[in-house]
């Protein structure tokens, strides 16, 4: 996301709610995430999410699969 965009503001309350629907609890009352569910400022990290992630556009959605070695994410890309 970039704190500057209207798009990426407009879908803050939807991830935040996301995330908070992923958040379960384990026997101890510990709170764990099974599904990684995060942001990062491109903004604050601009090299890191243009030149490693190719990000050209706000907000972008990635996705992947944790049980796949190092980073391997993809972009969502609706119909």
């Amino acid at each position: 996301f970039a704190p500057w965009c209207g798009h990426s503001q407009d879908l803050a309350p939807a991830w935040e709610r996301l995330g908070k629907e992923f958040r379960t609890s384990n026997n101890n009352g510990k709170e764990e995430y099974p599904s990684l569910i995060a942001e990062v400022d491109c903004a604050k990290y601009e090299v890191w999410c243009v030149k490693g992630l190719d990000i050209t556009s706000f907000p972008t959605l990635l996705y992947g699969d944790p049980s796949h070695s190092g980073v391997f994410l993809e972009e969502y890309k609706s119909i």
